[in-house]
């Protein structure tokens, strides 16, 4: 996928600092998991993944002519964890199904090969600081479907944490959602 950037600063108040920076960013990623039936409504599903990214940007110059160059930035991230699912349905009095689905997943990510922690300025390095190698997620997910399937309601929350320096590197993540199929 193909970028175009404009950064700017609060510090420097004569326009932008650099314009139309470009930068090529792509990801490939290969998944596996095996869901396993514990009953007919529980389930886990223990899940491996290697995930590639790579961003690469374009040498730009500021707007004091200093030529500004981000290295190419390559990691590999692997992904191991489990998820447990429950899940019912009913036939409705109208003869239409509804299900409803609850799971919580646990993963353990890994960072085997990170990018750059650096972006260079005027033949300057400058660090641009470095990320807990070792993550933890932990999360739960839900979803009530009617009519067959035709509308549903779904939401999922996850935290993610870096182990070494837990709770201080994190994200919360929230989704809501609602779907009709036509």
């Amino acid at each position: 996928m193909w970028y175009r950037s404009d950064f700017s600063s609060d510090l420097v108040l004569t326009g932008p600092t650099a314009s139309d920076a470009k930068t090529l960013g792509y990801a490939l990623s290969l998944e596996g998991g095996q869901r396993f039936s514990l009953d007919e409504n529980w389930s886990l599903t223990p899940q491996a993944q290697l995930l590639w990214s790579s961003v690469r940007g374009s040498q730009f110059q500021d707007q004091y002519q200093n030529v500004i160059l981000t290295s190419q930035n390559n990691s590999l991230t692997a992904r191991m964890g489990v998820s447990a699912n429950y899940s019912t349905s009913r036939i409705e009095t109208d003869k239409t199904s509804t299900r409803m689905q609850l799971g919580g997943v646990v993963n353990v990510y890994q960072d085997i090969k990170h990018g750059a922690d650096y972006v260079t300025v005027a033949d300057t390095s400058i660090g641009t600081g470095t990320l807990d190698p070792t993550w933890g997620e932990v999360g739960a997910s839900g979803s009530y479907s009617w009519r067959d399937g035709k509308y549903t309601v779904l939401g999922k929350l996850t935290t993610v944490t870096g182990v070494n320096h837990f709770g201080k590197d994190r994200s919360i993540s929230a989704n809501l959602g609602f779907q009709v199929k036509w």
